[in-house]
């Protein structure tokens, strides 16, 4: 038996990636604070506010977002709770997230064909997709969605970063071959799609377990059974319809029609959904900026 080359790299599997993840640096404290307090079943704005305005970055970017162009028709706002009435809660918690991922999001994923900024451009615009979806919800949308829609994809960072070549090439041959999705080609090469790890991540984070399960469901909401994960799903199909998100030929997978009967919304919908996000990425993806 010929003896394994100890200059071989490790393969890539499943507990290694797991590894990858659990290197990742933490959130932002504000960040992790904001999260835990919403993800409660009762919370006051005012204690919301109290944490804003203890971290003066943060502060500046909600006051900042709260009197850019998008809402340039209405009287400007100088204090926090202020700011926080007009542009919502969920917001300022994406506002806090967007600070500790962006520049991990802005980088290229070879893996996965994105060019520099692709990445972050998708998930700005399934965060958005998600507050123009709450607003027009029939039942209530929890804030800590738009967090969710916006951290769906970090699993494929962490894959990424730790592709070797050969991986690689076993995974562009199952996402060829014609007879797997890309999430079932994931799932057969490395024993676990993006959305999962993405849910380890979220967990590693020291997020909720309902943001944690709709990321790891984001294509397969129907595992997940929550109001959480039907928007994120949806809002991941709205930015692609949109055109944020990947190459076409990098889509993996319809909007589920379960999905929108599950949130009283309609086929026709989606097209109020596309036209409203194409407008909102003109003024409100500054703020993430």
């Amino acid at each position: 038996m010929v003896a394994p080359d100890p200059r071989s790299p490790t393969p890539l599997t499943r507990e290694r990636l797991l590894r990858q993840a659990d290197a990742l640096e933490p959130l932002p404290a504000t960040a992790t604070r904001l999260v835990t307090l919403l993800s409660q079943s009762e919370w006051m704005i005012r204690d919301v506010e109290e944490v804003v305005r203890l971290d003066l970055g943060l502060t500046a970017r909600v006051l900042r977002f709260a009197n850019s162009a998008w809402t340039a028709h209405l009287p400007s706002v100088s204090t926090v709770r202020d700011a926080l009435m007009r542009i919502g809660v969920g917001t300022a918690l994406s506002l806090a997230i967007a600070e500790g991922v962006r520049p991990r999001l802005l980088k290229p994923l070879p893996a996965f064909d994105l060019q520099p900024g692709r990445l972050w451009q998708h998930a700005v615009a399934a965060a958005l997709a998600t507050e123009i979806v709450t607003r027009r919800a029939r039942t209530p949308i929890p804030p800590e969605t738009v967090t969710a829609s916006l951290l769906h994809d970090v699993g494929k960072v962490v894959l990424d970063e730790a592709m070797d070549e050969a991986t690689l090439t076993a995974l562009r041959t199952a996402w060829t071959s014609g007879s797997l999705s890309r999430i079932e080609a994931e799932r057969q090469v490395l024993g676990m799609d993006h959305g999962e790890l993405g849910g380890y991540v979220a967990r590693h984070w020291g997020l909720p377990e309902r943001v944690a399960a709709a990321i790891t469901h984001h294509h397969t909401p129907a595992a997940a059974r929550s109001t959480i994960c039907d928007v994120v799903h949806l809002s991941n199909g709205v930015a692609k319809l949109s055109g944020f998100g990947p190459l076409i030929a990098e889509i993996d997978g319809p909007i589920e029609g379960d999905v929108l009967a599950r949130l009283n919304f309609s086929p026709t919908d989606l097209h109020t959904f596309c036209s409203e996000l194409t407008d909102r990425m003109r003024t409100g993806q500054e703020r993430f900026h």
